[in-house]
C-alpha cells in the first residue's frame, strides 16, 4: 500500500493506492481518508461477490484490461489474454515530486500468448493517482519489422453506483450503437443524456472524448476522458448494466 499525505487541501487528508499481487495478477484499489479518518470511496470500482483472485481467471470487477480482442474470440478466452496473463511490474508505486503516485506495468509476448496469438508485442500500462483523478496511459508497441497486426483494446471498467436508475450519462448523443439485448440491432442515440431503466448492453461507436456520469458514490459526478491511438479513427464506449442486480454487486 502506498499513501500520499495531502495536508491543508480541503477536507481530504490522504490518498491511498493499494496494489495486491497474486500469481502475476494485480488488483488496484484507491480511496480517500477524511479528517475524521473514516475511509470514503469517493471514486469506487465494483467487484462481484463471485470474483476470484487466483491468477488464473479474470477478476470479475475493477478495471479488466481487454487485449487483443473484445468479446468472443476463436483463438483464446473471451476478451483476450491480457486479463489473465502474467504482467511485469516495471515500477512500483512511487511518489513523484508533484505529490502524485505513479506505477508502471508491462506485458510482452511469450509462450502463453503465442499459443493463441502469433505476434510480437509489448504493452505498457502507466497509472498516475492524483488528488481527484486517476490517469491510465497505455502504449502498444510492435517490435516486428515484418508483421503488422490489428487489435482491440479496452479498459472494461466496473463502476459502483448506489442506484443506476438515478445516473445520467453524457457524450452519446447522435452516436450509433449496437444493442446486444436486441440481437445486435443498430440504432442511433437521440438523447442528450442517457438514463438506465432496464437491462442494458450496448456498444456505442465513435463516441465523444468525454463522458460525465452523475449520481455515483456519495451523489458525486464522475468525468471520464479518453484519447484514441493516433493512427486509428474510432472511440467506442460500452455500457452493460445487469438491471436488478447491479445495486447489490460488491
Amino acid at each position: 500500500m502506498f499513501c500520499v499525505q495531502r495536508p491543508g487541501q480541503g477536507h481530504l487528508k490522504s490518498l491511498y493506492l493499494t496494489i495486491h499481487f497474486m500469481n502475476g495478477a494485480f488488483e488496484i484499489v484507491f480511496c480517500f481518508l477524511k479528517d475524521d479518518d473514516v475511509a470514503q470511496d469517493f471514486i469506487s470500482f465494483c467487484y462481484s461477490k463471485q470474483a476470484v483472485f487466483d491468477g488464473k481467471r479474470a477478476i470479475r470487477g475493477g478495471i479488466p484490461f481487454v487485449f487483443p480482442q473484445f468479446g468472443q474470440w476463436a483463438f483464446g478466452p473471451q476478451h483476450g489474454f491480457a486479463r489473465v496473463a502474467r504482467w511485469h511490474v516495471e515500477k512500483m508505486p512511487e511518489r513523484l515530486p508533484s505529490g502524485d503516485v505513479e506505477a508502471v506495468f508491462s506485458l510482452m509476448d511469450d509462450e502463453f500468448t503465442h499459443s493463441m496469438w502469433h505476434f510480437q508485442f509489448r504493452l505498457t500500462y502507466r497509472l498516475i493517482l492524483r488528488e481527484k483523478e486517476l490517469h491510465f496511459n497505455i502504449g502498444v508497441y510492435n517490435p516486428s519489422k515484418e508483421l503488422t497486426f490489428s487489435c482491440q483494446l479496452l479498459l472494461h471498467t466496473y463502476f459502483k453506483v448506489p442506484d443506476v436508475r438515478r445516473c445520467q450519462i453524457t457524450g452519446m448523443h447522435g452516436c450509433m450503437f449496437i444493442d446486444k439485448t436486441r440481437e445486435g440491432a443498430v440504432y442511433q442515440e437521440t438523447r442528450e443524456v442517457v438514463t438506465i431503466n432496464e437491462w442494458t448492453d450496448r456498444i456505442y461507436q465513435n463516441t465523444m472524448q468525454e463522458h460525465i456520469i452523475t449520481n455515483v458514490v456519495s451523489g458525486r459526478k464522475m468525468r471520464i476522458q479518453k484519447y484514441n491511438f493516433p493512427d486509428t479513427g474510432e472511440l467506442c464506449t460500452i455500457f452493460y448494466f445487469g438491471f436488478g442486480k447491479i445495486n447489490n454487486t460488491s
